[in-house]
C-alpha cells in the first residue's frame, strides 16, 4: 500500500509558476493539501495525488488545484521507471 507523497512547497512552487508562467520569485505557498487523485491500482506504476494549495503569487493569495503524476514510495517501483523502461520512454 502507498503511504505518503514526495511532494513539497518547493515542487509545488515550481509547478504554480510554470502553469501561470509566473517567477517562482513571486510565488509564496502558504499552504497545501495533498490527497488521493484516483484509486489504487488504476495508473499502473504511478500513483496521482490531488493537489489544493494557497499561495500568494505577485502579491494576491488565491487556491489553486492540481493533479500530480507522482512516482511510487515504493522503491523498486522507482527503480524500475527510471532503470528498467528507460529505453521505452
Amino acid at each position: 500500500m502507498e503511504d505518503g507523497h514526495r511532494l513539497s512547497k518547493a515542487i509545488l512552487k515550481r509547478a504554480l509558476a510554470s502553469s501561470l508562467s509566473a517567477a517562482e520569485e513571486g510565488i509564496e505557498i502558504s499552504s497545501f493539501d495533498v490527497s488521493e487523485g484516483s484509486a489504487k491500482g488504476e495508473n499502473f506504476v504511478c500513483v496521482m495525488k490531488a493537489v489544493s494549495l494557497r499561495a500568494m503569487v505577485n502579491g494576491k493569495e488565491d487556491e489553486y488545484h492540481f493533479m500530480v503524476k507522482c512516482y511510487p514510495m515504493n522503491e523498486l517501483r522507482v527503480k524500475f521507471l527510471t532503470e528498467v523502461s528507460k529505453p521505452y520512454v
